[in-house]
């Protein structure tokens, strides 16, 4: 894993020097995924559904529903920094 990053580094420095923003986004947003852990939650079917309908109402999957409501509630109890994990709605800003 750890090459298959420094590898996706070395794509990005390669892009960036092309001008290629859009590209580094990309390359961007793939290095964060692959730093994500993964891990099976169980959830009541209720509350699925209440996830499900929220995220669908901000065009969101499920996944990064539940990612960004536990992002904003451990920022708001200043257990993670305020810039540590870019949300999807500020990925199509800087687009």
């Amino acid at each position: 894993m750890q090459r298959q990053i420094s590898t996706a580094i070395k794509l990005q420095e390669i892009y960036l020097a092309a001008g290629a923003n859009s590209m580094q986004r990309q390359i961007s947003t793939a290095i964060k995924l692959k730093m994500k852990k993964k891990f099976v939650l169980r959830i009541d079917d209720d509350v699925y559904q209440a996830l499900e309908k929220w995220a669908a109402d901000e065009f969101r999957s499920v996944n990064g529903q539940i990612e960004w409501i536990l992002s904003e509630k451990l920022k708001e109890i200043k257990r993670l920094k305020k810039n540590s994990i870019v949300k999807p709605d500020e990925e199509k800003e800087k687009e």
